[in-house]
């Protein structure tokens, strides 16, 4: 899959929402690296990501 195809949400982050799992993957790409930032599960407060990095 292509990172690229996800755009970046207002956190600057790029939300992945998993298929198979109700969970939001968010993720950044810093020049060749996929960086992965955060994994929320329903139910979990997605406003700490703010403070991720």
């Amino acid at each position: 899959m292509n990172p690229e195809l996800f755009a970046p949400d207002h956190t600057g982050y790029r939300p992945c929402r998993l298929k198979r799992f109700t969970a939001v993957l968010y993720f950044r790409i810093d020049a060749s690296d996929v960086v992965v930032v955060g994994l929320f599960t329903s139910g979990e407060n997605e406003r700490g990501l703010q403070n991720r990095g």
